[in-house]
């Protein structure tokens, strides 16, 4: 429940203890949980559950995230181990280092200094094994995939939720949170260059605060033009997880 209060509390329909959007959202995220005991609730969900719950009833809301948690590639993000979220690590530093090389050295060099002491790109820190690979990219990531830019630590504008979640539902994955990652760095790239470690780490985790207009991030998003095809299916990524483990 305490997940539930920090979530949306910058829209009036969650706004305050005890509101109605509230009371909803806890009483969805309950009913999942007992429609799916084995997974029942993790930390993040309630940000999906709670845009959903801002345009439809709460019954449909329900059905809608069901649908999204088992066919868009979200149950990996919240099971156990959280397998799917470690394949899409690997996936934005994939897509980073194709689209903005010299910014995703610098952030690697810079962010592995902060953390380790010492710099080291992303190709060397997968060679030390799946710790070390997946450290970079959480450092910042993990909220944009887990909260969908609502929650956590990198809350973007509430007008930017619907677009999200319109494109996931569309699209059948959860490819735009790829693609508006890529929009917000890019967006910032002359800044981000001009940062040291310690600063450096904690603008990347807090960059949808400085994202701007809605209608100019997804504009630039939806020009870098991700796909399925460029993240892999969310059945075969939580496969191949499952295999490997």
């Amino acid at each position: 429940e305490k997940d539930v209060l920090r979530t949306m509390t910058g829209h009036i329909f969650f706004k305050g203890d005890g509101s109605k959007g509230q009371a909803s959202l806890t009483r969805l995220l309950r009913a999942y949980a007992a429609y799916n005991p084995t997974l029942g609730y993790t930390q993040g969900m309630s940000s999906y559950a709670a845009v959903l719950l801002l345009y439809m009833s709460e019954e449909d809301a329900f059905w809608v995230f069901a649908t999204l948690m088992e066919h868009c590639g979200l149950l990996g993000l919240f099971a156990p181990g959280f397998p799917l979220l470690h394949t899409y690590y690997d996936r934005w530093m994939q897509l980073f280092k194709k689209r903005l090389p010299k910014l995703a050295a610098h952030v690697s060099a810079e962010t592995s200094a902060f953390i380790m002491g010492e710099p080291m790109d992303y190709d060397a820190m997968a060679r030390e094994g799946d710790a070390m690979r997946f450290m970079l990219p959480s450092l910042y990531t993990t909220d944009w995939f887990q909260t969908m830019f609502v929650g956590g630590n990198c809350p973007a504008p509430s007008s930017l939720a619907p677009r999200i979640m319109d494109n996931i539902l569309l699209d059948g994955n959860i490819s735009i949170v790829f693609s508006l990652g890529l929009a917000l760095v890019s967006l910032q790239k002359t800044q981000l260059l001009k940062l040291p470690q310690d600063k450096l780490a904690q603008q990347l985790k807090t960059i949808c605060n400085q994202c701007g207009p809605s209608n100019e991030l997804m504009d630039r998003a939806y020009r870098m033009n991700i796909r399925e095809k460029h993240i892999g299916s969310a059945d075969a990524a939580q496969s191949s997880q499952a295999h490997d483990g």
